[in-house]
């Protein structure tokens, strides 16, 4: 819907990934229209989305939130208001560094199991059996360990997540040193045509810097 078609009332739910930045300013313009910009970006992956279970991170106006929380209730098993316009974007961004850097940390054990000529899958499971288990360990680590990166997620769109949290914490006034890492790998990543594998991929490009 193009922002001068709105009328009043009309609430909008963007379930894209862009800046807070981008989303307080359409929010804006529709709020000059008495209308709402609800920003709902999600996780969850292509299986999450197949099955209804994302999680759905919400920021804008509350009371046009509560209006239409039951349509996204369709497409999340999760969905959690953040608070203002934006917030939700901030929250997806926390989301996409904290998956890239838990990449890169598989990364690191799945290096350091093969040079200690441990099965790094039997490494894997053991992990998976304590605390700590994640998905991202379950899902990636096996991606990595049988260099199997039919995309779930693919590197061009994490990278393009990462670039807009990389700008977000930059007008914060922060220097995440771990964040830089990761998003120089991707960059490498997609210099070597790997744009369209899943981002778990990276993996190839990190293993190479260990040495």
């Amino acid at each position: 819907m193009e922002l001068s078609t709105s009328t009043n009332g009309s609430i909008v739910i963007d379930m894209s990934t862009i800046s807070p930045e981008g989303t307080r300013y359409i929010n804006d313009k529709l709020r000059e229209r008495k209308s709402y910009l609800l920003d709902a970006p999600v996780s969850g992956g292509e299986a999450g989305a197949k099955s209804g279970k994302l999680s759905i991170m919400v920021g804008g106006d509350k009371s046009a939130y509560l209006k239409i929380k039951f349509i996204l209730s369709v497409l999340g098993s999760k969905i959690t208001y953040l608070g203002k316009s934006g917030s939700g974007q901030i929250c997806k961004a926390c989301n996409q560094i904290l998956v890239a850097k838990t990449i890169q940390s598989i990364s690191e054990i799945i290096t350091i199991a093969k040079k200690s000529d441990i099965n790094p899958m039997i490494i894997r499971e053991a992990l998976l059996a304590g605390y700590a288990n994640s998905k991202i360990l379950e899902v990636h680590g096996k991606r990595m360990i049988t260099s199997d990166y039919k995309p779930g997620f693919k590197l061009s769109l994490h990278h393009k997540d990462l670039k807009i949290a990389k700008n977000l914490i930059k007008n914060m006034g922060l220097n995440l040193k771990g964040l830089n890492q990761v998003q120089k790998a991707m960059s490498c990543a997609e210099r070597e045509g790997l744009s369209d594998c899943d981002s778990s991929v990276i993996h190839t490009i990190l293993e190479k810097t260990y040495k």
